[in-house]
Formats: structure tokens, sequence, C-alpha cells
């Protein structure tokens, strides 16, 4: 589990109601490694059929990362693959994951009920990677895109939580 920083999560919220001028909700995403269920695409998100000497030699990195998480992580879970992208090729959903993928840590997640964003908080405070006119799934922790575009992004245990906690 990720530990928050004091004070980040309202300067996330405040950034986002300052920009979009409306109330917003925010969710602190520690682990962005989804599996890719779109075409063209291989399950980590990379096109296919491109860079293939690379990603031989990222597989076998991969593969003792893998070996040595074993050994170190007591949690015993993996985490090799979090959440889904389920989208056209041509989706919002596609873009939004791929910066997600970019970002991988420090990620926030802010919506209200028209609107969705990806910030990334660094030295400079909260700065926006990515957003777009979308619905957020509370209950899935899903976004949704009107042409049938989803990426689910969880969040861990006590963000879950808190979410479900707060008022909508």
């Amino acid at each position: 589990m990720v530990k928050v920083a004091a004070g980040v999560r309202e300067q996330v919220r405040a950034e986002l109601s300052r920009q979009w001028r409306e109330p917003v909700r925010v969710v602190h995403i520690s682990k962005v490694r989804p599996e890719f269920r779109v075409k063209g695409r291989r399950s980590d998100g990379t096109v296919i059929g491109t860079r293939r000497l690379r990603r031989l030699a990222w597989n076998l990195v991969r593969f003792a990362g893998v070996l040595v998480q074993l050994v170190l992580d007591g949690d015993g879970d993996l985490d090799l693959r979090r959440g889904t992208v389920t989208a056209p090729p041509a989706s919002p959903a596609v873009g939004f994951a791929d910066a997600a993928r970019r970002v991988r840590r420090r990620l926030w997640l802010g919506w209200t009920p028209g609107r969705v964003a990806l910030l990334v908080v660094d030295g400079g405070g909260p700065r926006i990677v990515w957003q777009g006119q979308a619905q957020f799934a509370t209950r899935q922790f899903a976004v949704i895109w009107p042409d049938g575009g989803r990426v689910v992004l969880p969040p861990d245990r006590a963000e879950r939580a808190r979410i479900k906690r707060e008022p909508a």
C-alpha cells in the first residue's frame, strides 16, 4: 500500500476544481499496469509488430524482475497486470490508458459526472496529463466512453474504502 502525503489529495482536488469550476472527486492510483484488450495491441499495451528485439530483451528483464519480486516482496501479490483496457483501436480510452501507462507512479484520477482527468503530482504540484469527456463508474472504478471504450484502474484497498465512504 502506498501512503499518500498529507495535503496532496486536496492540492489535486483544488487544481481540478479551479480549472473545471465545479466540485470534483479524486482517487490515488498507486500502480498502473492494465491489460490491454485492444485490436492491434499486445496485452501490455505496446503496438503489435514493432520493436521485436527490444521486446525480447524487455521480456527477459521482466522475467528476472518477477523472480526478484517473488523473493523480496512479502505480500505475495505480483500485480503483473492490474486493471483492463477494453476499447476500439481509435477510442479515447486507448489514449487515456497510454497516458496512465507512461506516468505509472504518483498518478491521480479526478472526475465529475461528465469529465475525467489524469494528474501527476511532482515537485511543481499537480499537473494534468490527460483529460476528456467520459463517465466514471464509482462501483467498478471504471472510466467509460460513449464508443464503448472502458478502462479499469483499481486503486489500492485504502483508497477504495475511502471513496466508498466519501459522499458523492
